[in-house]
């Protein structure tokens, strides 16, 4: 087979990082070296680097014909957590609940006015140096770097000028768009110059990817000078090799709810916690919520005054949470009840979901993205906070049997492998 080039992928993200940021592009690089190309990734080394959480067992899932190269770097969180302790994770978390302190509101200044577009640019100069030595040596067709975080892209930014090799940016969030932007305590001359670095890349890459249908819209608008005629819409997806497992609890006989992820405040899952309740009037099932994540004890004590057996697991390696996925009798999503988010948030979790073909209790808009995915797939129902009635109907429903998941066409659109052949396709054209 003729190979079709020769790609970079820089992502700060990647084995033994876990979480969702990883899952892109480890799963499409090993599609894409499928499909003939020969795959780099350029990395920081593991040692220098801040993850939101670790799993170790990803690398395991990197392809053996993906080359990865890593750079050292410069790490200011570390160095802030010396200084301001848990407060310095303000520097490297979206999670902005509660930044109210003095230390918090201190090391957000830090972030956003020394640490322009983010403290994780730190590893920004060697990466560049790293990738320069890549470009040269193996022939480099195509560079990717994908964000958050959106230093990143700078590096791509900087190898396209250096050696002319064509350059894509992909975007798993949005950058100055992102629903939590106004919460960074930017001034007006930190927010101008975060918006040139980004106005700056919109318009030096060749090529622009997007998960997000509505950022793609976002963007057409904003830059409607240079982006359109290079947009590609990509979301993200699921790797069917990821399901080939067993349930996490096949001796489980009652009536299962499942959530992946981290269950925050501003998921207010209220209107959950009042559907289970009225569902449970009408069944004597054992009934059980099982969290692969993190969720504050507020939100589980709500949960567990249903009558319900309520666990959470914390965050655990993704096979875990790909196994209690297999396990569910319905899944759970919910939507941030934060303007911004509520139209254009879409989980990553959402396409894990629809490889399982359970059914799928989205809360969230009915205009919005995620909803219109679900709908897309008949792969389960989404309600607002005020239907209580309809949330526990459907779990009724759902417990006898009466909800079939999905559309099987559809969902393949969705899969790793499908998403590989049509960037490679873009790529090539």
């Amino acid at each position: 087979m003729d190979t079709p080039g020769t790609l970079l992928i820089v992502a700060y993200y990647w084995p033994p990082s876990g979480g969702p940021g990883v899952q892109r592009w480890l799963k499409l690089t090993k599609e894409l070296a499928r499909l003939g190309w020969k795959v780099h990734v350029l990395t920081v080394d593991a040692a220098d680097a801040t993850y939101p959480h670790w799993d170790e067992s990803l690398l395991e899932d990197v392809a053996p014909e993906v080359s990865v190269h890593r750079a050292t770097a410069f790490n200011p969180i570390a160095a802030g957590q010396r200084l301001f302790g848990r407060h310095a994770n303000r520097m490297a978390s979206s999670d902005l609940k509660g930044n109210d302190s003095v230390l918090g509101q201190i090391s957000m200044l830090l972030r956003t006015h020394l640490f322009i577009p983010d403290p994780r640019k730190g590893w920004n100069r060697r990466a560049i140096a790293k990738g320069l030595e890549i470009v040269e040596r193996h022939g480099i067709d195509w560079v990717i770097t994908t964000s958050p975080p959106h230093s990143t892209q700078l590096i791509g930014r900087a190898l396209k000028e250096s050696t002319g090799v064509r350059w894509v940016a992909d975007f798993r969030d949005p950058w100055t768009d992102v629903f939590y932007y106004r919460d960074l305590l930017h001034s007006k001359w930190s927010a101008q110059r975060d918006a040139a670095y980004e106005r700056s890349v919109m318009e030096t890459a060749d090529r622009l990817v997007v998960v997000h249908d509505q950022y793609r819209l976002r963007l057409e608008e904003k830059y409607a000078e240079s982006a359109p005629s290079k947009l590609l819409y990509l979301p993200n997806g699921f790797d069917d090799d990821d399901f080939t497992g067993r349930p996490a609890d096949p001796e489980f006989t009652g009536f299962d709810l499942v959530y992946t992820g981290i269950m925050a405040a501003g998921y207010e899952p209220e209107v959950v916690i009042e559907g289970i309740r009225r569902f449970r009037q009408d069944t004597d099932r054992r009934v059980r919520l099982t969290i692969v994540g993190t969720a504050p004890e507020s939100i589980l004590d709500g949960f567990r005054a249903t009558g319900i057996d309520v666990q959470c697991l914390g965050m655990q390696p993704h096979q875990v949470a790909n196994a209690w996925q297999l396990q569910a009798d319905v899944l759970l999503c919910l939507i941030p009840a934060i303007p911004g988010a509520e139209l254009a948030h879409v989980p990553g979790k959402l396409f894990e979901y629809l490889a399982v073909a359970k059914p799928i209790l989205n809360i969230g808009p009915r205009a919005g993205e995620t909803a219109g995915i679900i709908a897309r797939c008949n792969a389960g129902a989404t309600f607002e906070r005020d239907q209580p009635d309809a949330v526990a109907e459907f779990l009724t429903q759902a417990a006898n049997g009466s909800i079939r998941a999905s559309n099987p066409s559809v969902v393949a659109e969705y899969t790793r492998s499908a998403q590989a052949a049509r960037l490679s396709d873009w790529l090539l054209h």
